[in-house]
C-alpha cells in the first residue's frame, strides 16, 4: 500500500515542508516517540497502524 505525502502530512499533523525535511534527513518520528531510520522501509506498517488508531478514536 502506498500513501500520498498529503495523507501522511494529515495523519502526522505536519506541513509538507516538515515531511520533506524528515525524508531528506532519513528519519521520521514514529507515534511512540522513536525516530525511524529509513521510515519508508516500514511505511505501510506505521501508516496502517496510525489510520486504525485514528479510527478507534473516532477522528
Amino acid at each position: 500500500m502506498k500513501f500520498r505525502a498529503s495523507a501522511i502530512c494529515d495523519l502526522m499533523g505536519v506541513s509538507r515542508r516538515q515531511l520533506d525535511r524528515w525524508i531528506k534527513a532519513g528519519t521520521f518520528p514514529l507515534p511512540d516517540g522513536r525516530d525511524a531510520k529509513g521510515y519508508w522501509w516500514e511505511a505501510d506498517r506505521v501508516a496502517t497502524r496510525m489510520i486504525s488508531e485514528r479510527k478507534e478514536r473516532g477522528m
